[in-house]
């Protein structure tokens, strides 16, 4: 199947700059690819885990890819349901490396915009946008079946009720980053000392999202993880049956040889393959 996979994408799509995530969505049932086509400028003719947030490039990194966690998920199958990457780091970066190591990023809901963390809309949009639950799991399955060995971020807005007001988490984001930089805070103490420094400007209206898409996180994370293991089950059931129906055709194949050979090693059927004594009798008298 996935050789067949690929040697179709070679004819199809040999004009195409190739990715994990154009394999991915190319070959997604129930998914045509048109918003990655769009965005991608192509004219065109499948385990996981919640998290909090997602890896992430530091807007002062003078390189793409130094971050563990995103290079990681460039070689191995899981699936991070969160809620998008903090506004505090750069999220342009983020999401080409993310790209560059073949990571399938997608965002579920009712928009195709990729969240940031505190607020719904990041003003970047996602390759891949999932509408439903079970397109999200899906997905993974289709990841999981074509063995791509390649991660999938699956970001899930803040719902509005709980979003923060983007303005003012911006410039409370902005004097967070002056002042770190004035005191010299980097790398692991970096992010701590940020969302601490944003909580007290904003009054805790960070905190209080932060909270809420935690509970949001876990609950759609969850969520998809039932609607995969259904998916799952039913491919399982699937196998099973079609199994039993070869094995079946086998067995009637094999009933009806060995039928045939009873036949024609009966009394009956010897006694009629034998030459009669007259007939021998006359054959020799006529010789």
């Amino acid at each position: 199947m996935v050789e067949n996979a690929f040697g179709y994408l070679r004819v199809q799509y040999r004009h195409h700059r190739f990715s994990y995530t154009f394999v991915l969505i190319t070959f997604f049932p129930g998914f045509d690819g048109s918003d990655y086509r769009r965005q991608h400028h192509d004219p065109g003719p499948a385990g996981w885990y919640p998290s909090l947030r997602h890896g992430r490039n530091r807007r002062r990194s003078s390189r793409c890819g130094d971050v563990a966690d995103l290079i990681e998920l460039g070689r191995t199958s899981v699936a991070v349901v969160c809620a998008g990457v903090k506004s505090i780091l750069d999220i342009g970066k983020t999401l080409e490396v993310l790209e560059t190591h073949g990571v399938t990023v997608a965002t579920l809901g009712s928009s195709d915009a990729f969240p940031a963390f505190y607020t719904p809309d990041s003003g970047f949009k996602s390759p891949c946008h999932l509408s439903t639950i079970e397109n999200a799991a899906r997905l993974i399955d289709a990841n999981l079946r074509l063995r791509l060995k390649s991660g999938i971020v699956i970001a899930v807005p803040i719902p509005e009720e709980h979003a923060a007001d983007g303005r003012r988490i911006q410039e409370a984001i902005d004097q967070a980053l002056t002042e770190a930089r004035e005191q010299g805070i980097r790398g692991n103490g970096e992010t701590p000392f940020l969302l601490k420094r944003i909580a007290e400007l904003t009054k805790d209206e960070s905190l209080k999202s932060n909270i809420a898409l935690v509970k949001h996180n876990a609950a759609v994370g969850s969520q998809i993880a039932v609607k995969l293991s259904e998916i799952q089950a039913r491919e399982i059931q699937a196998k099973e049956i079609q199994a039993r129906e070869i094995q079946a055709k086998k067995d009637e194949k094999t009933f009806k040889g060995h039928e045939n050979f009873v036949q024609a090693s009966s009394p009956a059927a010897t006694k009629q393959q034998e030459t009669p004594l007259s007939e021998m009798l006359l054959f020799n008298s006529s010789s």
